[in-house]
Formats: structure tokens, C-alpha cells, sequence
């Protein structure tokens, strides 16, 4: 059966692991087991937005159960401004 995350930093595992953005399916074929059948990942932080914009909206098939959310984690409350709204 497969399972699904829901709630992760798929951006930060990927540059933790070495891999980038774009390399998520390869990051999925050597890290991920087959029962992996996707994940939400959260942008906690203005700097995330772009990074959690690019997974979920990717369309190679790989990324077709990669969705995110996108707020602003009390830790970093500081940045809250009318841009990041």
C-alpha cells in the first residue's frame, strides 16, 4: 500500500541529499520506495516560496503527487510584510 506525506520540506531534503530542484526523480528512483505516493511540502519562509512553486508545479510525472502549502512558520514571523502576503 502506498503512503503519502503529509507534511514535509521536500526542498530541503533535496538540497540536503545533494540533488536539486530538478532532480527529483532521480532523488526518487534512489531514495524513495515504491509504496511513496506523495507528499505536501511546506514553504514556512518568504525564501521557500520559489523553491515549493517549482516542485508542485512541475509537470514532468514524477512531481504528479507533490503538492505544497505556502505560510509564514512564528519562527519566522519577522518577515511578514506586504510583499510576502
Amino acid at each position: 500500500s502506498e503512503y503519502f506525506d503529509s507534511h514535509c520540506h521536500l526542498d530541503w531534503i533535496l538540497f540536503k541529499s545533494g540533488f536539486g530542484l530538478k532532480e527529483f526523480p532521480k532523488f526518487s528512483q534512489t531514495h524513495l520506495s515504491s509504496s511513496f505516493g506523495g507528499c505536501i511540502t511546506n514553504s514556512c519562509a518568504q525564501d521557500m516560496i520559489r523553491s515549493v512553486s517549482e516542485l508542485i508545479n512541475n509537470t514532468h510525472l514524477s512531481y504528479k503527487n507533490i503538492y505544497g502549502t505556502f505560510g509564514c512558520h512564528p519562527h519566522n514571523a519577522k518577515e511578514w510584510n506586504d510583499t510576502f502576503k
